[in-house]
C-alpha cells in the first residue's frame, strides 16, 4: 500500500475537528518532526459496535 501524504495529514486533521479521532500520544524522533499518535473516540467506536455506519460508507451487495 502506497500512502500519499499529501493526503493523510488533512485527512486525519478532518477526523480530528469532527471528534472522531484523538490524539493520545505524541512521540518525539531522533530525526524529523514528532509522531502524534491517535485513537477512534469513545463515541465512534461505539457507533461502529453498534452497525451504525456513515451514510457515504460504501455498502458491500450481499
Amino acid at each position: 500500500m502506497s500512502v500519499n501524504y499529501e493526503v493523510i495529514y488533512p485527512l486525519l486533521k478532518h477526523l480530528e475537528e469532527r471528534g472522531h479521532i484523538a490524539p493520545i500520544a505524541r512521540e518525539s524522533g531522533d530525526a524529523g518532526p514528532s509522531r502524534t499518535i491517535y485513537a477512534i473516540t469513545p463515541p465512534e467506536r461505539d457507533r461502529w459496535r453498534g452497525g451504525r455506519e456513515c451514510s457515504n460508507t460504501p455498502r458491500i451487495a450481499e
